[in-house]
């Protein structure tokens, strides 16, 4: 009895570590403003950007704005499942670059306009909450911190994210890339980063901001461009300039769920 007792313990504990390690990607779902239409065969999904590729879909929020308005440009899917305030979630994706990229990420040195991985709110408007940014200079970095050199990005990459998401003071993240802490936050709230009214925190607006509202996870790339306003900062369009060699890359294993049992 003691044995089957021992049996049926372990067969549990395989079973959880099993849901864990399951590939999610194939539940990921194509956002509905893509200019670009993801691709999914063999376990992982292709994403390409075009020059001035985007969706002429209104966002729905009053505004009457689209990215084509706005001179963004998406190929992106979503997880299944959005999360609520209190929930502790592991995010995790592999990612690797098509070796001829080049982009220095934009105008302002200080962070990239492109975007491959984004947190935000479901409700509201300028409610990005954190995000991987991606160019040549910097290499993949989130929050600003390194997690892939530019040396490496054609190789499959591995970056994890677990989060306590919280209004109070006890949430906590931790950013992993390829096994290495290179961000770690404790005893804080977590809904709102602490640099939302930063000039290199894209669309965060801290006046903005809903913190009970539900948070959503979404990958693939995204060229965020320099609105409908950019004649009047001294632009020639809407459009940031495109990278020469475009933007192709791929993503596997994603995974958005419980964290496994330590």
């Amino acid at each position: 009895m003691h044995f089957l007792r021992f049996v049926l313990a372990l067969v549990s504990i395989c079973a959880a570590f099993a849901a864990h390690a399951q590939d999610h990607s194939k539940r990921f779902k194509p956002h509905k403003f893509n200019g670009s239409k993801p691709v999914y065969s063999g376990g992982i999904w292709s994403f390409e950007l075009k020059p001035q590729g985007c969706s002429s879909r209104k966002y729905g929020d009053g505004r009457g704005e689209s990215d084509c308005l706005n001179g963004n440009i998406r190929s992106r899917i979503a997880a299944p499942k959005n999360v609520k305030p209190g929930q502790l979630v592991e995010y995790s994706m592999e990612i690797r670059i098509a070796p001829n990229f080049r982009y220095n990420g934009g105008p302002t040195p200080a962070w990239s306009k492109l975007e491959v991985a984004e947190w935000g709110r479901t409700k509201g408007i300028k409610n990005h909450i954190y995000d991987l940014q991606l160019d040549t200079v910097r290499g993949l970095t989130f929050e600003r911190q390194v997690c892939v050199p530019p040396s490496k990005l054609s190789q499959w990459n591995k970056f994890q994210l677990r989060i306590k998401w919280s209004k109070s003071g006890d949430g906590f993240l931790e950013a992993r890339c390829n096994g290495k802490v290179i961000l770690s936050r404790r005893d804080q709230q977590t809904v709102i980063p602490p640099d939302c009214a930063a000039k290199y925190k894209l669309q965060c607006d801290p006046s903005q901001q809903i913190p009970s509202a539900s948070i959503y996870w979404q990958v693939g790339p995204k060229l965020s461009g320099f609105g409908p306003n950019f004649a009047k900062y001294g632009f020639s369009s809407q459009f940031t300039p495109f990278p020469r060699n475009g933007i192709l890359l791929q993503m596997r294993n994603l995974y958005a769920g419980n964290p496994p049992r330590s």
